[in-house]
């Protein structure tokens, strides 16, 4: 689906993942098969944690907690329900078409799925981090 083009869809999109996360986890979520990492920004409410659990080389479950705006909030949902059952380098090059997105810089659609509703927040520069969350967290947690 063409998202670029419908704000409308891309909104809806956005608030469902926002109101309806089912990669939200409680918050006294514990587990030590887990690997995770918390993001809390100094500058608006967004503190996340995205937890990764790793067989074989492969992310088999991807959750996150805590409290976030829409856009963190939403962008952690739909980043952990892409990157389940893809390896470490398929994640790597999710993350990096993702973020090459959210700069304004040419990127692979197709790779990062409905994360293309975010294609317009290069245009909100002051929504960039909130989008950046859980890609950074990812990328932190892959590297070890």
């Amino acid at each position: 689906m063409d998202y670029k083009d419908n704000a409308n869809i891309q909104r809806a999109i956005i608030i469902d993942n926002y109101e309806n996360p089912d990669k939200k986890t409680k918050d006294d979520f514990s587990n030590e098969e887990y690997k995770s990492y918390n993001f809390s920004s100094d500058s608006c409410i967004d503190n996340l944690t995205i937890f990764i659990k790793i067989n074989n080389n492969k992310i088999t479950d991807c959750l996150f907690n805590g409290i976030g705006c829409a856009v963190s909030t939403a962008s952690a949902n739909i980043m952990c329900n892409l990157l389940v059952n893809k390896t470490s380098e398929q994640a790597f090059l999710i993350i990096e078409n993702y973020e090459k997105m959210l700069a304004g810089e040419k990127y692979d659609e197709e790779i990062i799925e409905e994360l293309n509703v975010f294609s317009n927040i290069h245009n909100q520069p002051n929504r960039i981090k909130c989008a950046k969350i859980s890609s950074e967290s990812v990328k932190r947690i892959l590297k070890g």
